[in-house]
Formats: C-alpha cells, sequence, structure tokens
C-alpha cells in the first residue's frame, strides 16, 4: 500500500514537472526579427483572429500618420476604403490566391488549417510595416522635419504640383542625411519584405529548389500588383 502511494506521488510530481516545464517553455518564446523565423512565428504560432487584429491595427496606424500630415480624407470616405483594400484585397484575397496556387500544386496533400496558416503568415508583413512606419516617423521628425510642411502642403493643396507653385522648404545637410536615411530604410524594407515573402513560398508550399521559390515569389508580386492596379482603376 505504501508503496503504490509513493509510486502515486512520484508519477504526480513528473507530470508537476513536466507541465511546469512546458509552461517556462512558452513563456520564453522569443520573436526573431530575422525574415525567416518572423515568417515561420507567423505561420505555426499566430492565430486568424491575432492576424486579423495586426492587420487593422497596422492601417490604423498607417491612417493616424496621414492625418497627422493632414491627408484629406485619412479619418473619412479614404480611410474607410483603405482600411477594405488592407483587409479584403492585401490580406484575405491574397491568401486566397496563395491557397488555391497550393491546391493546384499540392492537391489535397498540403498541411492542415493550411488556409488559416497562409493568412496568419500574411499578417507578418503588416509587423513589418508597423516598424518600417515608426522608423521613418523618428527619422523624419529627427533629421528630416521640412518634409512635413511639404507633405501637408502637397496634401492640402495637390494642385501646387501641376502649376508649379510648391515652394521648397530650405534643406541643410542634417535634413539631407535625414532623408538618405529614410531613402536607405525604404530600400532595407523592400529587400527584407521580398526575402520574407520567398520563405513563405517555401513554408505554403514546401519548395527544396531555390530557383522554384524565387521564381514563385516574383510571380506572387506580379499578382499582387496586378490586383492593386485593378483596384485603383475600380
Amino acid at each position: 500500500m505504501a508503496e503504490l502511494k509513493r509510486s502515486q506521488f512520484k508519477s504526480s510530481k513528473m507530470k508537476s514537472m513536466g507541465l511546469k516545464k512546458n509552461l517556462i517553455e512558452e513563456q520564453d518564446v522569443k520573436v526573431s526579427l530575422k525574415p525567416k523565423a518572423l515568417v515561420n512565428h507567423f505561420f505555426n504560432k499566430i492565430s486568424v483572429g491575432t492576424a486579423f487584429l495586426v492587420v487593422l491595427i497596422a492601417t490604423l496606424f498607417e491612417l493616424v500618420l496621414l492625418a497627422c500630415l493632414k491627408f484629406p480624407g485619412a479619418f473619412g470616405t479614404y480611410g474607410l476604403l483603405r482600411i477594405a483594400e488592407a483587409i479584403v484585397i492585401s490580406w484575405f484575397l491574397m491568401g486566397v490566391i496563395f491557397y488555391v496556387v497550393a491546391l493546384i500544386i499540392k492537391g489535397n496533400n498540403h498541411k492542415e488549417n493550411l488556409f488559416n496558416k497562409i493568412l496568419s503568415g500574411l499578417s507578418s508583413f503588416k509587423a513589418v510595416y508597423i516598424l518600417f512606419l515608426l522608423l521613418a516617423t523618428i527619422i523624419i521628425l529627427i533629421f528630416a522635419n521640412p518634409l512635413i510642411s511639404l507633405l501637408q502642403t502637397v496634401f492640402l493643396n495637390p494642385s501646387v504640383l501641376v502649376n508649379g507653385t510648391l515652394v521648397f522648404p530650405v534643406f541643410t545637410g542634417f535634413h539631407i542625411f535625414g532623408m538618405i536615411l529614410l531613402c536607405l530604410l525604404f530600400i532595407l524594407f523592400i529587400v527584407y519584405v521580398f526575402i520574407m515573402l520567398y520563405h513563405l513560398v517555401g513554408e505554403i508550399y514546401n519548395i527544396e529548389n531555390g530557383w522554384g521559390k524565387f521564381f514563385l515569389t516574383l510571380l506572387m508580386i506580379g499578382v499582387f500588383v496586378l490586383i492593386s492596379w485593378l483596384v485603383t482603376l475600380i
């Protein structure tokens, strides 16, 4: 009897230790900013609900910045259309396209809950977009604040670009340095997003061949550009 109690106590203690270990491992999860690791984290660990919130927050953050620049309609018609475009076109419709291509390539031999995983993976791009907007805002505020008044003038009165009455502020070497930083940040963002898409394609379609992933990545970029262009015609 005593032996049975000792065995039950030992089993209970081992379960408790195992549960504690799993809890510590879950709490110790760190999200890497490396493109592949970030995509994999969103693809495998982020729920669709959280992904939706990331897309929405990124779009709202963009609209807040546009409102600060006095962009007309940032919280009006344009804002509503921008939110709809970001959620329906850039996120959901692209997810559908990725999924359809997966069905064509893999048939039913694809990962479980693949569509949800695709939507979660696509939201990782919006997370990076938030970081890009934040860094760009900091650079402009510190190094190139004359750009703010210039953009406000253009947004409030776009005709100044046509009739040539736009008055440029005086840019010092310090401001030019800031604009160079801004350009470098934009280039880094484009390259980073391309690498992310490259790894997302590999994750979705289980393609090992580098050239295969590269050309499929270019194809998806072409599809996205085409859809975005068609949306502007509506």
